[in-house]
């Protein structure tokens, strides 16, 4: 299956490099914010017969993008988007609101 890749902004933060992926044969596309963590999604819904009978839009508002790199190294990795709670886990051992 082909798709197209583009950088547009981000409807949550404004980036100006959310990544953007169009995929031609079905008509559905992703967009994934690195800096905020935004994720919007228009997938294709399909009937018990597989034929298209609509679309489905996913929306998970980011809360921040988790990253990490060697010190004195070059380069940063992306470990994942992630949710406020998640960002807390992964960064703290949990968050002091909840």
């Amino acid at each position: 299956m082909s798709s197209v890749l583009d950088l547009i902004e981000c409807r949550q933060c404004g980036y100006k490099e959310a990544d953007y992926e169009y995929y031609c044969r079905v008509g559905e596309d992703v967009t994934t914010c690195r800096r905020c963590g935004y994720h919007e999604s228009w997938t294709v819904k399909r009937d018990q017969e597989g034929s298209p009978c609509g679309w489905t839009n996913e929306i998970n508002l980011g809360f921040g993008a988790l990253w990490y790199g060697k010190k004195r190294v070059g380069g940063n990795s992306p470990i994942a988007a992630c949710t406020r709670r998640q960002c807390c886990l992964m960064l703290n051992g949990g968050c002091a609101s909840g």
